[in-house]
């Protein structure tokens, strides 16, 4: 109860009633319904390391190559590999000791996401790109691990040609809220998903605003603007 009382007070009181929602829901249909709050984010493309090199230590963040194996350790979602590599997606493996401690995904398409039914797409033109399932491994939560993938990330995107990423984070995740922010990314947009069974229905500040989907419903595309500029 302590602890629940604690995310509820970093979340705020509109946010913390969403959240005490969310697990009241969850608890009393044993899963099969769910409320959850989204954030739309952007962020540009950082020009200077987030980590020095004298703390980086035996820490070490690489692009994974398709057929690494580390790859099929690097996902959130057990059997996805094969659509994100159909896609063309881009893994950043952190690797400390030899023991793979972090990765974070890029994608450089418009991203279909399962949970709000929406088909991120950054707006063609702009240097935009799509990040995605970031992990940190528990035992290194707090520690460089988040720099060092950002430093990794933002490397390969500059090297890319692109100059900001957009994702989706969960609003109740206030730790991830504020680690991006730290590192420039701003909210966009807001995204609330009531679950019930297979179906959805996707309450969005930016169009579609309200769309109600089924298990093997349609996408609907949401167009990221650079940050700054909003969705539309």
């Amino acid at each position: 109860m302590g602890r629940m009382r604690g995310v509820v007070g970093r979340l705020g009181w509109r946010m913390g009633l969403l959240y005490l929602a969310h697990r009241a829901l969850r608890a009393i249909s044993g899963g099969w319904a769910d409320l959850h709050c989204y954030r739309l984010l952007t962020q540009p493309v950082g020009t200077a390391a987030l980590l020095p090199d004298r703390l980086r230590g035996p820490l070490r963040v690489r692009v994974l190559a398709a057929d690494d194996p580390a790859c099929a350790g690097a996902l959130s979602q057990p059997g996805d590999l094969a659509r994100r590599r159909a896609r063309g997606d881009s893994c950043l493996g952190a690797f400390q000791d030899g023991r793979l401690v972090g990765y974070l995904w890029l994608c450089f398409a418009p991203f279909d996401d399962e949970e709000t039914r929406c088909r991120f797409a950054p707006r063609e033109g702009e240097g935009g790109a799509w990040d995605f399932d970031l992990s940190v491994a528990p035992a290194s939560r707090g520690s460089a691990v988040f720099a060092a993938l950002w430093d990794g990330a933002w490397a390969a995107l500059r090297q890319g040609g692109y100059g900001w990423t957009g994702s989706r984070v969960s609003a109740f995740n206030d730790l991830s809220l504020r680690s991006h922010a730290r590192i420039g990314a701003r909210p966009a947009a807001a995204f609330l998903v009531l679950r019930a069974g297979g179906w959805r229905a996707v309450f969005a500040s930016v169009r579609p605003y309200l769309r109600l989907v089924g298990r093997n419903g349609s996408y609907a595309r949401v167009e990221v603007r650079a940050p700054g500029e909003r969705p539309v």
